[in-house]
């Protein structure tokens, strides 16, 4: 194991130096303060953490991409929907004008 600064683990995990302050203030990063300044302990090759690493990638990329088909799934079911119901509202008819009293008065009483 290596003890590096907080901005080299970081960049280590891929992440910011505010989540990496947030996991050490949790207790999920292995570190320690010295002279006020925190220094994080990790592997001391990449290859030591590189295969679990890029296996939960994978198990995330997967688990991402079926989450995204099955949103997009939703939404074309949705625009069908829509569709429909925006069909159905063309299908009916608008309601008549009704004339005002003086203007069936002086046409005669007819409602055309």
């Amino acid at each position: 194991m290596q003890k590096v600064d907080l901005d080299t683990a970081a960049e280590y995990y891929g992440i910011s130096t505010d989540a990496l302050r947030k996991r050490i203030k949790r207790g999920k990063a292995d570190a320690v303060r010295e002279s006020g300044r925190w220094y994080v302990f990790i592997p001391d090759s990449k290859a030591e953490n590189s295969g679990q690493k890029e296996d939960k990638n994978g198990q995330l990329l997967e688990q991402l991409r079926t989450e995204n088909a099955h949103l997009r799934q939703q939404v074309s079911q949705q625009n069908a929907i829509i569709f429909n119901l925006s069909e159905g509202i063309k299908l009916l008819e608008a309601p008549k004008k009704k004339q005002s009293f003086w203007r069936r008065l002086f046409s005669g009483g007819s409602d055309s």
